[in-house]
């Protein structure tokens, strides 16, 4: 297998009790591929895009919901924006007649501003189209269109919209098809989407690559930025979102805040090992600690301490022979409290095929 200088594999053996370095491996499985750590910046370019996307209010009286959507052009003082089709209608089979749509900006997040819904609109493709007036003195960035190269297989991919927040997921996800679909649609593994993230942009290194659009957390899909593009160009709706300017950097998404350091300790991570010599290739973040574990114990200082979150990904590769044979994504994320000096290690199960669940767990 190739050599991936980004993911350093680290295995348990039953005896002696230590990890010893194993091959350097590409984190590869059955058409998945997990993002390099060496990717781009798709945090940053997904943090500055959150002024781009609205929170979607959609429904009637009697049954309401709600997703998100993204500014794609402008002509005088409305912006037009695009959105999942189910997110403004709901069931496709029992479809609100007349659905009544507000949005909030995440720069004036305390206001509901009513949109209107345009008349052209793809229901086979889940793709539909809002118009409303732009708050006061808003400002949104156009230099945020992917190209297709950014479509391929294993490219690293976040999005923007969770839980009703503009929410911005640590760890990266990663483009699961080879190619898009006939139908323009893109295979997404790894970011455990949410319902009620439909309607919100895939981001990639350089910009937007697609709207989600299935936002089950083991099938994610996403329409092709490309596909709405003709699509809008096609019914004469404005269309202004325009390709990042190679090799330059996105600016900082928001202003720091002056304001008392977090305390923060040193921890270590362990893996207590499993019957059948399995491998793991992981990358962990720690409230804003990120690091990849390469000894038993790691050791892992500067961890912010107290109550915070934790997101793992990577793969667990075990022999062949063995009842778990094979590779299998591996990704988990969950609350933990951290103490400085405290032990943490790391469980997994598989829990389908080729996939598998990690938790990190204080001793």
């Amino acid at each position: 297998m190739g050599n991936s200088q980004n993911h350093l594999s680290v295995k348990r053996h039953p005896s002696p009790k230590t990890w010893g370095m194993a091959a350097l491996v590409p984190l590869v499985l059955g058409g998945l591929l997990a993002p390099s750590l060496s990717a781009r910046p798709t945090d940053e370019m997904a943090m500055r895009l959150r002024q781009n996307v609205v929170l979607i209010f959609a429904g009637t009286a009697a049954a309401s919901r709600t997703g998100f959507g993204f500014i794609v052009g402008q002509r005088q003082e409305m912006l037009y924006l695009v959105t999942a089709w189910h997110v403004v209608y709901g069931d496709r089979n029992d479809p609100d007649k007349s659905p009544k749509i507000k949005v909030a900006f995440f720069s004036d997040q305390g206001e509901k501003h009513d949109a209107e819904i345009l008349g052209k609109n793809d229901h086979v493709h889940d793709l539909a189209v809002l118009r409303v007036h732009a708050p006061p003195d808003f400002h949104w960035t156009r230099q945020c269109l992917a190209g297709p190269d950014e479509e391929k297989y294993g490219t690293a991919v976040r999005f923007v919209g969770r839980n009703t927040e503009w929410f911005v997921p640590p760890l990266p996800g990663a483009i699961a098809s080879e190619v898009p679909s006939t139908e323009s649609k893109l295979e997404v593994d790894g970011l455990h989407l949410q319902p009620g993230s439909s309607g919100g942009p895939l981001v990639a290194g350089t910009g937007i690559v697609g709207m989600i659009q299935n936002d089950a957390p083991d099938n994610g899909l996403a329409l092709t930025i490309g596909f709405i593009r003709d699509a809008l160009r096609g019914w004469d709706y404005p269309w202004d979102l325009e390709n990042s300017p190679p090799g330059q950097a996105p600016p900082a998404a928001h202003k720091t805040q002056v304001g008392t350091t977090p305390a923060t300790g040193t921890i270590q991570v362990v893996y207590n090992g499993d019957a059948y010599g399995c491998v793991l290739n992981l990358s962990v973040q720690v409230g804003q600690k990120r690091f990849i574990p390469t000894f038993n114990p790691f050791t892992v200082p500067n961890v912010p301490l107290g109550n915070t979150k934790y997101q793992i990904a990577g793969t667990i590769t075990c022999p062949v022979g063995t009842p778990p044979a094979g590779v299998c994504v591996a990704r988990g994320f969950g609350p933990i409290d951290i103490e400085d000096g405290a032990r943490y290690y790391f469980t997994w199960k598989s829990y389908t095929y080729a996939k598998c669940a990690i938790t990190l767990t204080k001793y």
